[in-house]
């Protein structure tokens, strides 16, 4: 068994402090094989970190005996959902080219320009299809074009937040009013977006239910009036609820990790909120869909059991 004690005045320095500029841009299992060099050069060193995966402490036999370590404690996400913030930033290393990044961040990128190509072929060619005059003289196309429109504009979001983040925390952008432009704007503008895409879908199972009911009563131009109205309500609407995102948003600088962070203060009451808020735009949506989809069905159903019962006594008589 290794024992050592650390004491508050024996901090655990960084390896990029105790190794060459040369050795930290290798790869973390390459780099890991220099981990004994620390200890060989410094008689007083008790530990160090790469803030990545090893935690390291010395042995008796000055030995670094490394183990896995949480380096994400400090930060944490306590949303409903993902961020990419939580997900990539303890990932990109500082100071280090696109190209020597990490496989993860490699990744990443090529996933979201995949994402966005598909995703503006997809949207255009359904505005395409929405814009069809044959198609509106059936059901209104005003939602599923805000839809289309909205998604499209949210994988570019979700793209140029991405690549803000990889070059900030890389340090190839270090101008405070960019990072703060990006923490209060960006985050915001794709949650708009997300939650912008979401409702049109709601409101298009609404008015097929309104179809269904209402049968040749169903008044499209009224419903395209009323699409008018909604498409205009709904940004305003959404944008008024994801305010306080926003608005509790800054930056905090980490000296020791040489990173500026994102972060939201959350008080108990802005937790709430931001918690009630997500929710709410899922859970919303969804719940008219799915009830609006059992509307539908079910008077489709009671007329076809209803024809299915008169045939029947036809064919007796």
């Amino acid at each position: 068994m290794i024992s050592t004690k650390v004491t508050r005045s024996q901090c655990c320095p960084h390896v990029r402090d105790l190794l060459n500029a040369s050795i930290i841009v290798y790869p973390i299992l390459r780099r890991t094989k220099y981990y004994q060099l620390p200890y060989m050069k410094n008689p007083h060193l008790v530990c160090f970190h790469d803030n990545e995966i090893f935690l390291c402490l010395c042995s008796e036999q000055r030995n670094a005996n490394c183990f896995h370590f949480n380096f994400n404690i400090q930060f944490k996400t306590q949303q409903f959902g993902l961020s990419l913030d939580a997900l990539l930033d303890y990932q990109i290393r500082s100071s280090v080219p696109i190209t020597r990044q990490p496989i993860y961040v490699k990744i990443s990128i090529a996933v979201a320009s995949l994402m966005v190509m598909v995703g503006f072929i997809s949207g255009t060619l359904s505005i395409s299809t929405f814009q069809w005059r044959a198609y509106q003289k059936v059901v209104c196309g005003i939602y599923p074009f805000l839809s289309s429109v909205t998604s499209i504009l949210a994988l570019f979001a979700l793209n140029f937040k991405l690549w803000f983040l990889i070059l900030a925390q890389a340090s190839i952008i270090t101008a405070r009013p960019f990072l703060m432009f990006n923490c209060i704007s960006t985050e915001f503008t794709l949650r708009i977006f997300l939650a912008t895409t979401d409702w049109p879908h709601a409101c298009v199972a609404m008015e097929w239910l309104a179809t269904v009911i209402l049968d040749a009563n169903f008044n499209l131009v009224k419903s395209k009036k009323l699409a008018k109205v909604y498409v205009f309500i709904i940004p305003q609407f959404i944008s008024v609820s994801l305010v306080n995102d926003r608005i509790h948003r800054d930056l905090i600088n980490d000296a020791e990790e040489s990173r500026t962070w994102c972060l939201i203060i959350l008080t108990s009451t802005v937790k709430g909120d931001n918690s009630f808020t997500n929710i709410s735009h899922f859970i919303a949506p969804f719940t008219i869909k799915f009830v609006s989809t059992v509307g539908i069905i079910l008077p489709i159903v009671r007329k076809w059991a209803k024809t299915a019962k008169n045939n029947m006594e036809n064919i007796k008589i």
